[in-house]
């Protein structure tokens, strides 16, 4: 109980301090402004089950002539919309489109409707994603550009939200984030307050709902789903982020930055080390919005050496990736590579059934029949239409592209089809060829280890050039490029 107590201590300091009070800042101290705009504020329509969610929206002047991302902010355990109030106004003021809510039933001072006894982190998750839902149809905000800043246990939902929509976060910040959480639910908080129906908890009078499915959830394996980019801001001297949280979190998201705020405190009571956290926040947001996208595709799949072997790298870097299958090598035992790609985010396309080398030159029917055979069976086993078709040996001919409904795509490569250009090789010319929206061109056919060996070389050089790595359909989606008919693409801006 002393133990739980102790870490009741910390989480009420952020909260108690964002109820108290809606802060204002000294923003003249911020450093890392793109653009220094007026902005207007508006109320959030917006409600989940029924339940009415209070917010407010902040909406940068920029947004009159052009789309502009947008951070959807979540607050603490017993806090309100006041908490991420201040770092909100500063990203407004830098043309950032911001949303500000609160959780239904996630505080006692909450606007929004609903019961604390009803309120759970997956109830919070529904408030988000009712809240992304409706920002993503507003015509100023640019859908390719949400992201979500959560502070304490809105960070936990955060990282939960991000994991369920991997495809429609663009990124995550993570404010002294309470990750711990479940851990603490199971092991330090009160046996009584998991079956009861109101307990005290911190203030906040909650019930089992809390509990039900926390005590059995793993936040670190769920995130590892969301492979977007992640920055966490905490203090040395914040016990909530202890315990290893971080140390885990480094090990579960894909390559996260952590900025740590020194004599830095749960909530940041003090105005500079808020001031530093939203310095931190604005450079990713501009970096981010800078950052130049890579795909690395793989033909000839799938088997059950070099694919897995793929996937083991990919894995490793935590990245992913698009591979062009054969529907001749797909099988029950092969499927298993799909099926596991698929798990990790990547996309299975279509690489026709037969691979033959005259498909330029056959009837349309027969053109049809090779790949409605291999995207039936890639949507068999993996549950989704293939989005794209690669033409084997990049043979095209103006009858392909009429019989053919999906996107044709090429790609960068470097002759790996070929034993001996060496992994070396592979990596040097690869590297050298990178452009922001390139498509890499690889293969993935049994025993080509030596690109295997390349891109456990090739993504952490392009990682340190500011590259981040998304399949072929997220590439063209980020870009804003659809992909039209009579063309074939090695770069989304060709």
């Amino acid at each position: 109980m002393k133990q739980f107590l102790f870490l009741c201590s910390y989480l009420l300091l952020g909260s108690v301090s964002a109820i108290a009070q809606h802060e204002v800042l000294d923003y003249s101290t911020v450093t890392n402004y793109k653009d220094f705009v007026d902005y207007t504020e508006e109320d959030l329509v917006c409600s989940r089950d029924g339940l009415r969610i209070f917010g407010r929206i902040y909406r940068p002047k920029t947004a009159d002539d052009k789309k502009v991302p947008m951070v959807i902010h979540c607050h603490g355990y017993n806090s309100s919309y006041g908490e991420p109030e201040p770092y909100a106004k500063a990203l407004a003021k830098s043309g950032y489109g911001c949303v500000l809510f609160d959780f239904c039933g996630g505080g006692k001072v909450s606007k929004s409707e609903g019961k604390s006894t009803e309120m759970s982190v997956f109830t919070e998750q529904a408030d988000a994603e009712a809240v992304m839902k409706v920002v993503s149809k507003m015509k100023w905000v640019d859908k390719k550009r949400i992201y979500l800043m959560g502070y304490s246990q809105g960070g936990l939902v955060s990282s939960i939200t991000a994991a369920a929509n991997p495809k429609k976060i663009a990124g995550l910040i993570l404010i002294y984030p309470a990750l711990l959480i479940p851990d603490h639910a199971r092991n330090i908080h009160p046996k009584e307050a998991h079956h009861a129906e109101s307990y005290d908890v911190m203030g906040l009078n909650i019930s089992h709902v809390y509990y039900d499915k926390l005590l059995s959830y793993d936040v670190y394996e769920d995130v590892k789903k969301y492979k977007g980019p992640v920055t966490i801001i905490y203090g040395d001297k914040d016990s909530v982020t202890g315990f290893n949280s971080m140390e885990r979190a480094d090990k579960a998201f894909n390559s996260p930055e952590f900025h740590i705020i020194k004599d830095g405190t749960h909530g940041f009571p003090p105005a500079e080390h808020k001031i530093q956290t939203i310095n931190h926040a604005l450079d990713f947001l501009n970096r981010e919005g800078a950052k130049k996208l890579i795909s690395l595709s793989f033909d000839d799949g799938p088997n059950l050496t070099t694919t897995m072997q793929m996937l083991d790298v990919l894995e490793k870097h935590n990245v992913t990736g698009s591979f062009f299958v054969i529907g001749n090598n797909i099988n029950e035992q092969t499927a298993a590579a799909m099926v596991r790609a698929t798990k990790m985010g990547c996309d299975v396309e279509n690489h026709s059934r037969t691979h033959a080398n005259n498909l330029d030159k056959v009837s349309k029917d027969s053109l049809q029949s090779e790949i409605s055979y291999t995207s039936n069976l890639v949507k068999k086993y993996t549950g989704r239409n293939p989005q794209f078709f690669r033409p084997p040996y990049i043979n095209v001919s103006q009858s392909m592209y009429d019989a053919i409904e999906l996107p044709f795509i090429c790609g960068i490569g470097c002759n790996d089809w070929e034993p001996s250009v060496t992994s070396t090789q592979r990596y040097e010319k690869i590297v050298k060829e990178a452009k922001d929206g390139m498509i890499v061109l690889l293969h993935d056919m049994e025993g080509n280890k030596n690109t295997v060996e390349a891109i456990d070389l090739i993504i952490p050089e392009l990682k340190k050039q500011g590259y981040q790595f998304v399949t072929v359909a997220e590439l063209f989606k980020k870009k804003g490029v659809k992909p039209q008919r009579n063309t074939i693409y090695s770069y989304t801006n060709q």
